[in-house]
């Protein structure tokens, strides 16, 4: 499952999903398809092989959601403290505090 989350990472970041489509449409989609490899995995997993595809492909659909999540984030913060914290991010923080 680490690996399948690892590689659903990379290929989330390189693609730019979550700035191509909605974030809510990618979280949606992912945590659905995991749902779907993880119940496939619990009832139709007959042998190692197919187990270890299985969860790879679970662990590679979390990443999705995650990416989805990380960059719905930035919603939920007020402007203000986004500012800031991108002041402080980029070393600016000390001018950016007397302007208050």
């Amino acid at each position: 499952m680490q690996l399948g989350f690892v590689a659903g990472t990379l290929v989330s970041a390189i693609v730019n999903v979550s700035d191509v489509l909605a974030p809510r449409y990618v979280f949606a989609a992912s945590a659905l398809l995991a749902a779907i490899a993880n119940a496939a995995f619990a009832l139709a997993s007959s042998g190692p092989g197919a187990g270890i595809a299985l969860r790879f492909a679970t662990g590679f659909f979390l990443a999705g959601v995650l990416s989805a999540r990380h960059e719905d984030d930035g919603h939920l913060v007020p402007r203000r403290t986004r500012h800031d914290r991108d002041c402080e991010r980029r070393g600016r923080w000390r001018s950016a505090q007397g302007r208050r």
